[in-house]
């Protein structure tokens, strides 16, 4: 499908994009599975240290990959924005052709 086609194509040029930074690519594996992240997240999954993790959570967000959605200073949460958008916008893609009646509704 166009989707999973649109996420290779995204895995691929994003490993180029980190390709310098070992943890950053192995936490980009982790980041198609859990989008939505936090640094103890990839903490835990890279098996490091706190800030270990969070250099490379920091890389990602330099190169683009993730943004950062709370605003705040400590227990950031990070979204992976355009592997998400791939989705976001295949919901929006799919238009009903009629509106479907409500319940209990007569149709004439």
């Amino acid at each position: 499908t166009l989707t999973a086609r649109s996420i290779v194509a995204l895995r691929d040029d994003t490993r180029v994009a980190l390709s310098g930074n070992a943890n950053a690519l192995k936490l980009l594996d982790f980041a198609f599975e859990h989008p939505l992240l936090t640094v103890r997240m990839a903490e835990a999954h890279l098996g490091t240290s706190y800030v270990t993790a969070a250099h490379a959570v920091d890389q990602m967000v330099t190169a683009g990959v993730l943004r950062e959605i709370t605003g705040r200073k400590r227990n950031r949460r990070f979204r992976f924005e355009s592997y998400l958008a791939l989705f976001e916008k295949q919901v929006t893609d799919v238009q009903p052709e009629s509106p479907v009646p409500a319940a209990g509704a007569s149709g004439g």
